[in-house]
């Protein structure tokens, strides 16, 4: 059943953002803000706890929120927040979202895990987040944290424990 809830309309837009060649989506209360974010953590010197989902356009945008865009990394370092934990689902927590929730890698999403791996920086790209994406890559499925919100156990238990009683993986 499709349903017509928001719940339903949110599986809908979630499966078809996973179709072939669709880019990867990414939402943030402050999607344009790493300035304001980075303000924030620097002045009330609080961490950064990022959600995002376990798969290669996911842990992309958290890099990219802890260490800047690579690609105007010289001309704007001051975009880098150094206090950066990924708060997400990993990659090696993913067998206990069972079979159902499970969505294949496609080949690009492959050849990004790669060329995310073969990246030369452990500063950039510490063994924690390697380990994660050797995982995934391995697995060769992934799990969207939208597919996870009909579940209540997601928001009343899983996300308090893991920020609070898990050792998160700083970025």
């Amino acid at each position: 059943g499709g349903g017509s809830g928001p719940r339903a309309r949110g599986r809908r837009q979630s499966e078809r953002g996973r179709r072939k060649g669709a880019r990867p989506r990414a939402r943030s209360a402050a999607r344009e803000g790493a300035p304001l974010n980075l303000t924030l953590v620097d002045t009330l010197g609080i961490p950064a706890l990022l959600c995002v989902d376990g798969d290669p356009g996911g842990i992309q945008v958290a890099l990219t929120f802890a260490h800047g865009a690579i690609s105007t990394a010289l001309e704007t370092p001051w975009l880098a927040c150094n206090n950066v934990w990924w708060a997400g689902l990993y990659p090696s927590e993913i067998e206990r979202c069972g079979e159902g929730a499970r969505i294949r890698l496609d080949d690009a999403e492959r050849e990004a895990i790669r060329r995310l791996l073969a990246h030369p920086s452990h500063a950039y790209l510490n063994s924690r987040v390697r380990k994660e994406l050797a995982v995934l890559l391995d697995l060769g499925a992934t799990v969207e944290l939208d597919a996870l919100l009909h579940d209540r156990r997601l928001v009343d238990d899983y996300l308090p424990k893991k920020i609070f009683d898990s050792e998160l993986v700083k970025l």
